[in-house]
């Protein structure tokens, strides 16, 4: 599909595609989470997130892009959009019955078995990076990344991209609302060393969850390191 479309001086990445994905209801579906990365090097994950369902039934060998591409601007342009979920989205507090759906004979959480490899990754791809991300120890800076994952029918949760500057553009009220608690929460965070805000206040408010960070950081005298 994008063969004809590399631009001059560009590098790409090659990746195998799921050919088996977990589907809901024969649809293909992934989970956007964000991660907040401050310039002191504290590794937060937020706790909320959402799906994106296909508006299409899953084919391998389609060449309908809104049966395989699940970006926004793929999925408006089809025919079925809207029709079962509005804005193709459903929120990660659904995610449970989600996999209670696709295994109903199991006791299939997400907080059991997929968020804890979905933190590994985070972490994993922090730590492979984080000489890159503030090569001149800049102060008062932070990045918000949008993590997108799958998973395979085999319940196998897979890396698909990390994108920089997330598109916080939001198809419903429900999303339009986390979208406003997140960037409250990230503000506040961020901001929290420099207007001397204590830790411990933010744990009851705030939605992120710090899971990689050197000793003695402002948000923790020991190291923590979340990686299962």
């Amino acid at each position: 599909i994008f063969f004809g479309q590399k631009l001059a001086h560009t590098h790409w990445c090659v990746q195998k595609y799921i050919e088996r994905p977990l589907l809901y209801n024969e649809r293909k579906f992934d989970i956007r989470i964000w991660a907040l990365i401050t310039s002191t090097g504290e590794l937060f994950v937020y706790k909320k997130g959402y799906l994106r369902i296909s508006s299409e039934k899953y084919n391998i060998n389609s060449q309908d892009k809104a049966v395989h591409f699940l970006n926004p601007s793929t999925q408006r342009k089809s025919k079925n959009y809207n029709k079962a979920e509005p804005g193709y989205t459903i929120t990660l507090d659904y995610m449970d019955d989600v996999l209670r759906h696709c295994y109903p004979e199991g006791n299939i959480t997400y907080e059991t078995h997929v968020l804890p490899r979905i933190l590994n990754i985070i972490i994993d791809t922090y730590l492979a990076a984080k000489d890159q991300l503030n090569p001149y120890n800049r102060d008062f800076v932070a990045e918000l990344f949008g993590y997108d994952f799958i998973m395979d029918e085999d319940l196998r949760t897979w890396l698909l991209e990390i994108n920089a500057n997330p598109s916080l553009v939001a198809p419903t009220k429900k999303l339009q609302a986390m979208f406003k608690d997140l960037a409250r929460d990230t503000y506040e965070l961020t901001m929290a060393p420099y207007e001397k805000i204590k830790p411990i206040k933010l744990q009851d408010r705030n939605n992120y969850s710090l899971v990689y960070s050197k000793a003695n950081s402002y948000f923790s005298t020991l190291p923590v390191n979340e990686r299962g």
